[in-house]
């Protein structure tokens, strides 16, 4: 539903709301039984499919809609029940809002989700058909979506909500060309959202309660990773032989399913608040390898390949289409040379090594940090600084998206 249809449903409701209650009531009881007033009010209350007196109810018991109609008006609404004449309420006064019984974030919009969608593919088409459909109507952007991403993880937020959880934000500072920038940048130009409403949007990266959620994410999966290096270390010990790593790899295969049946158990949660999938976890995963590598006999040992190629590999394949973009081009390459990685996920041959049922990424190689395959016989190079800068890089894009009032971008809009 476009931003027109939205003021004239508005103004519709607006016009019944200014009816008096009395007037609504009267104009009721000649169905009911008593013609007292009150009696008649008190059983259109009854009648309702809602609590009009709620807190923050915006249909109150002035007006009076017959079970069945809210549904009718909640679908033509689509969502677009938060903008009046073009002036959308403030992002702080909604969270408690509620129509017909339904609070705000419950008021899915299905325009925005199929927005949502394409944010989350993340390739450069999709991109550009989401900008497109904000720019011709920028309401979308104060609406709730709820969207799959490739890998099937549901969330949830407003548009710039969900490319804030997707991790699409600018790699770096001084950016020029338009393509460049992350699309939580991009989003906010095309929407002309100010600085503020952006702060409070982003409130589900930036605040406490986001950060809290992140941390429980993320200490779940790396809680996950240890485990499964836990178990290869126990595996080499039953398993005393200098055979070759791939008769070992099968001998790891219970850990190996193991590993990406608890990934996935953690998947059926919907996000709300935190990164789908922070990168810091590759990091922190690293680190925790290099602090244990003498129980691994090296990084060239059976068992250290196990842990990068089924392990970090694995790890790797779950990042958001952004994050995945980088470490397809090599987060060394990005950090040190400063090379922006193209928005695909396409190989030189057409393939891909991610969201791909036929991938063997995480199977039979893992992605080093200058971007090549690694089977076995070469660790993450460049790994911890490249991933770390990564991180630092997406912290101080959010700071400054929600402190400037324009973006300084090389391409005006229509």
């Amino acid at each position: 539903m476009n931003s027109s249809s939205s003021s004239s449903s508005s103004s519709s409701s607006s016009s019944s709301s200014s009816s008096s209650p009395s007037a609504s009531t009267s104009g009721s009881s000649s169905s009911l039984p008593s013609s007292s007033s009150s009696s008649s009010s008190s059983s259109c209350s009854k009648q309702r499919s809602y609590d009009s007196d709620a807190n923050n109810e915006m249909m109150y018991s002035g007006v009076y809609f017959p079970p069945g109609l809210p549904a009718i008006v909640l679908d033509y609404l689509d969502g677009d029940v938060l903008s009046y004449d073009e002036k959308p309420i403030p992002a702080k006064s909604r969270q408690d809002l509620m129509l017909f019984g339904r609070k705000y974030h419950e008021l899915i919009s299905t325009d925005a989700s199929i927005v949502a969608e394409l944010i989350l593919k993340g390739e450069e088409n999709d991109v550009e058909e989401a900008l497109k459909l904000v720019r011709q109507n920028p309401s979308l952007l104060h609406r709730q979506a709820k969207a799959k991403d490739p890998l099937g993880r549901w969330i949830q937020g407003t548009l710039l909500q969900i490319a804030a959880m997707a991790g699409d934000v600018d790699l770096k500072a001084g950016i020029i060309e338009e393509k460049e920038h992350g699309l939580v940048e991009r989003l906010k130009l095309a929407g002309k959202l100010s600085a503020e409403e952006v702060a409070e949007q982003l409130k589900v990266i930036t605040s406490d309660e986001a950060k809290q959620a992140n941390e429980k994410r993320n200490q779940r999966v790396l809680d996950v990773i240890k485990k499964f290096g836990e178990g290869i270390i126990k595996k080499a010990e039953e398993f005393k032989s200098d055979r070759s790593f791939k008769e070992f790899q099968i001998q790891c295969q219970s850990i190996i399913d193991q590993l990406e049946s608890d990934l996935t158990a953690g998947m059926k949660e919907v996000i709300i608040s935190g990164y789908i999938f922070d990168p810091s976890i590759l990091q922190k995963a690293a680190e925790w390898f290099n602090d244990n590598q003498h129980r691994f006999s090296s990084f060239w040992s059976n068992r250290g390949d196990v842990f990068w190629i089924n392990g970090f590999g694995k790890l790797q394949s779950k990042l958001s289409s952004r994050d995945a973009q980088i470490i397809l081009k090599g987060a060394g390459n990005f950090i040190d040379d400063g090379e922006m990685p193209n928005r695909t996920l396409n190989n030189a041959d057409g393939t891909s090594d991610f969201f791909n049922l036929t991938s063997r990424l995480g199977v039979d190689f893992y992605l080093r940090g200058c971007g090549l395959r690694a089977v076995g016989d070469t660790i993450w190079c460049g790994g911890f600084p490249s991933l770390q800068n990564l991180c630092q890089a997406k912290t101080r894009a959010l700071q400054n998206v929600c402190n400037t009032q324009t973006i300084g971008l090389h391409r005006a809009h229509a």
